[in-house]
């Protein structure tokens, strides 16, 4: 992947993670760089992201102990 085709893959993470939807701007813009095949696994992959987070934090799972923890905020 193109480092120019990051800004409009991030901007489209952004827009999903805010309103659980993607713009006709943003389908424009990631239609320039990503396949459709590659579009689909994108939604795939930023769901099955939002699902693993919703069951991680509601079941209060602890996080492992060989992984690397986020920053401090």
């Amino acid at each position: 992947m193109a480092a120019w085709s990051c800004g409009a893959l991030l901007n489209a993470v952004d827009e999903l993670h805010d309103t659980a939807q993607l713009s006709q701007p943003a389908w424009d813009s990631l239609g320039v760089h990503y396949e459709d095949a590659q579009l689909l696994e994108f939604l795939v992959l930023a769901g099955w992201y939002r699902t693993i987070s919703y069951l991680a934090n509601g079941l209060l799972l602890e996080e492992e102990p060989w992984g690397t923890p986020f920053p401090a905020q």
